[in-house]
């Protein structure tokens, strides 16, 4: 896909990726800070998780 995207020496680019990522910025940028928030706080993350004030 990243020779279709960005072209190679015998063929022309054909952007293909970017206008997908356009039409889908709000659904990727949720997923994304879906998966870094989750994270951040220990979802998925082995033995604990960042420790919340107060919560002991």
């Amino acid at each position: 896909m990243v020779y279709f995207e960005l072209g190679s020496a015998k063929q022309p680019p054909r952007a293909a990726l970017a206008g997908a990522l356009i039409r889908k910025e709000e659904d990727v940028a949720r997923v994304i800070g879906r998966h870094f928030v989750g994270r951040l706080f220990g979802e998925g993350v082995a033995n604990g998780s960042v420790p919340v004030i107060g919560d002991e």
